[in-house]
């Protein structure tokens, strides 16, 4: 997936893969020992994922908040419309009477009610990506204790935390052995 991102005055495009379909958040948290080094390299990928996931999630959020605005708005606007136009009415109407009826308004639950679904999916974006944090910074301090050629080892292998392709890379400056 490509986004363009508008920052000040330039536009800039950044690619990445999502999660597949179906993430099974139990084993993605979870430290796989044996393939302790595959965790360790590819688990920023996911970290980073998880929080354009959240990025994404709370563009929805706001959304849902303004569109939840401006339909109490009209709603209200209605309402005290139909209030104030009753026949034997003798004074407008109370702020009361029309929040009673906005409350009550099938409309206004509606609408509430997916303002507070954008809301829970947010926070279940936020509770992984706290998560992910979490198991990153252990992943980190688990590092320091692997040695230098079983990494080399590693990259070898295809995928782990459904991130697929892990290439080594040529040295910028090689050593003066491989000269």
């Amino acid at each position: 997936m490509k986004r363009k991102l508008l920052i000040g005055k330039n536009v800039y495009e950044i690619e990445f893969q999502e999660f597949e379909d179906e993430i099974d958040v139990d084993e993605l948290m979870t430290i796989h020992y044996e393939n302790l080094v595959g965790e360790i390299i590819t688990f920023p990928v996911v970290v980073n994922r998880l929080g354009l996931l959240l990025a994404d999630a709370e563009r929805a959020l706001a959304e849902t908040k303004l569109n939840c605005e401006i339909m109490e708005a009209k709603v209200r606007e209605e309402i005290r419309n139909a209030l104030n136009d009753e026949e034997d009415r003798k004074k407008p109407a109370t702020v009361d009477e029309v929040n009673t009826a906005v409350y009550q308004s099938p409309v206004y639950k509606a609408n509430k009610l997916k303002l507070f679904e954008a809301q829970k999916t947010r926070d279940y974006v936020a509770s992984l990506l706290f998560s992910a944090k979490d198991k990153s910074s252990k992943l980190d301090k688990l590092s320091l204790s692997i040695p230098a050629g079983d990494i080399e080892e590693h990259l070898l292998q295809s995928k782990a935390n459904s991130v697929m392709k892990v290439r080594k890379r040529r040295k910028l400056i090689p050593d003066e052995d491989d000269s």
